[in-house]
C-alpha cells in the first residue's frame, strides 16, 4: 500500500519514501526502505484506515502526502497550510513524472524529478509550487 503525501517549500524537490514494498510505487523504479505508517490524520480517510506511507513534501502553500492502502491503491492527500482544515483526499496513480491525483478537472502532479507541485485546471496550468521531501 502507498500513501503519498505531497509538501512542497522552496529549493529542490524530492520523494522521501519512507515505506512501501513494491518498486512500481517510486517513480524511481528504486525500492523503497521499510514501511512506516502512514500518518494518522491521512491513514483515517483511506479504506481500513490504515496504510503505507510512500512520500511527504511540503510548499509554502500545502502538506502533500501519498500513501497506500492494504488493497495496494495510491492515495493522494493534500492539506493547505495557509487554510487548516482544508484538505483534498483522491486516490492517486505512479506516472513517469512521479505522482498524480485528479479532483474532476484538476488535476494534481507531483513532479519528483522536477521538484514541484503543478497544479492543472484541464490542459492548462494554473499554479506551481516548489516541493520540499518531509524526512520521515
Amino acid at each position: 500500500m502507498i500513501v503519498i503525501v505531497i509538501v512542497i517549500v522552496g529549493g529542490l524537490g524530492a520523494v522521501a519514501y519512507v515505506g512501501a514494498s513494491d518498486a512500481k510505487t517510486s517513480p524511481s523504479g528504486e525500492t523503497p526502505p521499510a514501511a512506516t505508517a502512514c500518518p494518522d490524520p491521512v491513514a483515517a480517510a483511506l479504506p481500513g484506515g490504515a496504510g503505507t506511507l510512500v512520500a511527504a513534501f511540503t510548499t509554502p502553500l500545502h502538506a502533500v502526502t501519498i500513501c497506500q492502502d492494504n488493497a495496494g491503491s495510491l492515495h493522494y492527500y493534500g492539506a493547505s497550510i495557509t487554510d487548516p482544515g482544508t484538505n483534498l483526499h483522491r486516490r492517486a496513480e505512479l506516472t513517469d513524472f512521479g505522482y498524480q491525483a485528479v479532483n474532476g478537472e484538476y488535476r494534481y502532479e507531483i513532479r519528483v524529478h522536477d521538484g514541484e507541485l503543478v497544479i492543472c485546471r484541464g490542459a492548462g496550468v494554473i499554479g506551481r509550487e516548489q516541493l520540499q521531501p518531509v524526512a520521515s
